[in-house]
Parts: structure tokens; C-alpha cells; sequence
């Protein structure tokens, strides 16, 4: 058994102008802690020498901690620019991974997860989220690990009273390069990039060009697995 938990911290900006010599534009930066997420996984399976494959499962949450109340000249603004979505959200989970050598250096994975959104205090509902990846890793030897994946993203349209929202959900297609520095066997860091290759979109929307991402990862407790 695992437990993992993720805590973000956002940044939103949205600029608007409009051309010619009376064009008119407005400027909107919001801030704050993101929604937090805890998992907890079960490995089905894990990989040995003899047996190359590994199997998790899991489920979780992500609580609303976010703001998601923030107002513009007191008038709320847009969800998608809100730090936090309001809502709990119950998520699976399932990863797997195959082993080209002994110790696990070159592995082809796949992740996947759905999550089932929830109503916030608004009446606003993002769509639900499912997210495929699939990937391959290897590790150096040293203290770097490289990773290439590519990332299916699809989600339904929003709603707010039940009524869907036009110009909102669709599909993306991304491509991740990653290195990870690994300080120790309990933290490292990790350095990515989110590259766009396919889109389809509901409508017209305000969609990323691309995304690059720092992130820290600690291992509160790592125990050593023992056989049944």
C-alpha cells in the first residue's frame, strides 16, 4: 500500500485587447493555493527479476482547499481562472509497466486516471476528466532519470444548474519531455515540458500553447518490501 498526496500553487493571467486606434484591453492575474489531491494506491503486482511487469491500482480525492471565490471590481471571475475548483472530486487510478532488463532502467508505463467532478456552492460543475498516458523511462546510472511520454487528455463540457456550457471540454494530445534529478532515495527533482501536437476543441476556447512544469517530490516514508 501507498498514499500519495499533491498540494499545487497556481498563477492565472489573462490578457485581452482589441485592435484598432480606440482598441481597449484589461489585464487579470489571480493567485493561490490550488486543490489538493490524495491517492491511495495497491500494487497488485511488482516487478523482479523474474516477473518484469508491475500492476498498481488506486483511488482518491481532490479536496476543494483552493480559493474558488475570487472577484474582480466585485464581480466573480471566470471558474477557469479561480485557484480552486470549489468542488470534491472522487478520482481512480491505474498504472502499469514493463521491464526491458533486470534492474528496471529501460521501462515502458502507462498511467490512467478518471475523475468524476463535483457541483461547487456556484452550481458550476467542471466536466469529468480522464487522462491516458503512456511513456518510456530510463534511468542513467546516475543521479538523472529521462523520461518521454505522450499524454490523451479528454473532458467533457461544463455545467452550471445541469446546463451545459458551450465552448467548453474536448481532446488534447501532448508530448512531455522530462529529466528528473535524483538528490536521494527519497527526494528529487523534476523539470518537464508539455508540448501540444493534437487538439479538438468544443466551440472557441482559450487553450495553452505550451506548459513547462518544476516539481518536488519527497517520500515521507519508504519501507522495503517483504514477502508474503
Amino acid at each position: 500500500w501507498s498514499v500519495t498526496a499533491l498540494l499545487s500553487y497556481i498563477q492565472h493571467e489573462r490578457e485581452n485587447s482589441s485592435l484598432g486606434d480606440y482598441g481597449t484591453g484589461s489585464y487579470l492575474r489571480t493567485r493561490g493555493i490550488g486543490d489538493a489531491v490524495l491517492l491511495l494506491k495497491y500494487r497488485i503486482l511488482q516487478q523482479k527479476h523474474e516477473l518484469p511487469l508491475a500492476i498498481s491500482i488506486g483511488g482518491g480525492v481532490k479536496f476543494p482547499v483552493g480559493e474558488s471565490g475570487i472577484t474582480d471590481k466585485n464581480v466573480f471571475v471566470a471558474e477557469d481562472m479561480q485557484p480552486g475548483s470549489g468542488s470534491w472530486d472522487p478520482i481512480i487510478w491505474g498504472y502499469s509497466s514493463y521491464a526491458f532488463d533486470p534492474l528496471g532502467y529501460k521501462q515502458l508505463f502507462a498511467v490512467s486516471s478518471y475523475m468524476f467532478t463535483g457541483e461547487n456552492d456556484r452550481d458550476y460543475r467542471f466536466g469529468n476528466v480522464f487522462v491516458g498516458v503512456l511513456g518510456f523511462s530510463y534511468r542513467s546510472g546516475d543521479i538523472f532519470d529521462y523520461h518521454l511520454t505522450a499524454r490523451y487528455r479528454s473532458t467533457q463540457a461544463d455545467k452550471r444548474n445541469d446546463w451545459g456550457i458551450p465552448n467548453t471540454g474536448g481532446t488534447w494530445i501532448f508530448i512531455i519531455p522530462c529529466i528528473n534529478l535524483n538528490i536521494s532515495n527519497i527526494f528529487s527533482i523534476r523539470l518537464s515540458g508539455k508540448i501540444p501536437v493534437y487538439r479538438k476543441l468544443n466551440g472557441i476556447q482559450l487553450t495553452t500553447q505550451y506548459t513547462v512544469s518544476l516539481m518536488i517530490f519527497y517520500s515521507i516514508l519508504n519501507l522495503p518490501a517483504t514477502a508474503s
